[in-house]
């Protein structure tokens, strides 16, 4: 299940150490998915505003930041399944009494727990604040005093129904996300970038053995380093391919129309290339269109990646994370920066009679293979376990 916790933890050190040590492991070590409200808003907004000296300018960038965080809570409360709030301290804290109020109010099933030995409650009939008490009680949930207790709750949480919730307090329920593609959509993109991609297979495949199969002559089917550059271009077009198609599951809803335009025209620009180096996949200038390639592609990321800064999309939930997205971004223009640098080192060498041409290209595809294979490594889970890693990254 999904679990929201609800706490004030992440204001002390000490509680920050409980929380992270202690209460998220043995929640997940139970089989649950933890919603942690601290980590749903970008730290490094937050480390911004605190970071700034006290005055006006201070006061307002927490005034502008202060919807976003409690948006995001919002949304992690309307998708999470049941709630687990601490209820330490002389009183429930208020945030997380007004989180407990709104998750019963939403049909969630919510679990205190009180490790707290002070008395914090209106009468004797309650142990903390009767109004919180009855929205954890008519939930279906308890208010447990020890963590063995807590723990063997956890592991037996079942989601039920609200026992004397109103109508209001039905769970949101979404046929698809506002501003969310359609699977239709989806596909629709994925069958478009497959099409692209077998034209440039074909072409590539009639330059390699054009001889064969337009002249019907011979080809030397024993030239290895043929054979090398086709291993590299179909490498390099798997990656594109797996790129491709993962970037069009991860874009956000409420993505600018700036970006949509920079990205279909770097991706028109992308397939002409490859084009251009499937038809010369025989020629020398295969590699000036390989690092051509890069090029455009480390140009393609810096772009997208300042005008993200500049002007971030407003996440909602299912959106991938700004810190995972920018992640991938930075191992894209890593890599393209490394390939390019590395293409230069040996043109360098070519020319400074260090190094014969022929070799300069082995060493060059055989770089290129080493960084795409670990390009597969490295992001193995972004390519060939694509809904976990959304799973794992994406906006409660």
């Amino acid at each position: 299940m999904k679990i929201y916790l609800a706490s004030p933890l992440g204001f002390s050190e000490a509680g920050q150490e409980f929380y992270y040590e202690t209460l998220i492991p043995e929640v997940t070590a139970r089989g649950h998915t933890v919603l942690d409200p601290w980590k749903l808003t970008e730290e490094s907004k937050i480390d911004a505003v605190r970071s700034m000296p006290y005055g006006e300018d201070r006061q307002e960038a927490w005034r502008q930041l202060n919807p976003e965080i409690g948006h995001n809570n919002r949304l992690a409360l309307d998708q999470c399944e049941a709630v687990l709030a601490v209820l330490d301290g002389v009183d429930v804290d208020s945030g997380t009494s007004s989180e407990i109020g709104y998750a019963y109010a939403r049909g969630k099933k919510i679990l205190g727990y009180r490790g707290d030995f002070r008395l914090s409650a209106d009468n004797d009939g309650s142990k903390v604040n009767l109004q919180v008490e009855y929205f954890i009680r008519q939930s279906g949930g308890d208010i447990f005093n020890s963590l063995t207790d807590l723990w063997s709750a956890l592991a037996n949480l079942q989601p039920s129904a609200p026992a004397a919730a109103s109508e209001t307090a039905k769970p949101l329920r979404y046929s698809s996300p506002p501003g969310k593609r359609t699977p239709g959509e989806q596909r629709a993109a994925f069958i478009i970038v497959t099409l692209m991609l077998a034209l440039i297979v074909r072409a590539a495949l009639e330059s390699a053995f054009s001889l064969t199969l337009k002249l019907h002559h011979e080809v030397d089917l024993l030239n290895w380093v043929l054979w090398l550059q086709l291993v590299l271009f179909f490498t390099m077009m798997v990656r594109f391919y797996l790129g491709a198609t993962r970037y069009v599951d991860t874009e956000p809803k409420n993505i600018g129309l700036i970006v949509k335009a920079v990205n279909c025209i770097f991706a028109f620009i992308l397939f002409c290339v490859f084009y251009t180096i499937a038809l010369s996949i025989t020629t020398t200038d295969y590699y000036f269109g390989l690092f051509v390639l890069h090029c455009v592609d480390i140009l393609w990321f810096l772009i997208v990646m300042v005008y993200t800064y500049w002007s971030p999309p407003q996440l909602e939930s299912g959106d991938i994370r700004a810190d995972a997205a920018r992640k991938i971004m930075l191992t894209f223009l890593g890599l393209s920066a490394i390939t390019i640098i590395f293409s230069l080192i040996l043109y360098v060498m070519y020319l400074g009679f260090c190094i014969s041409e022929y070799s300069a290209e082995i060493v060059f595809m055989s770089g290129l293979i080493a960084i795409s294979i670990f390009d597969f490594v490295y992001l193995g889970k972004y390519y060939f376990d694509h809904k976990e890693w959304i799973k794992d990254n994406a906006v409660p």
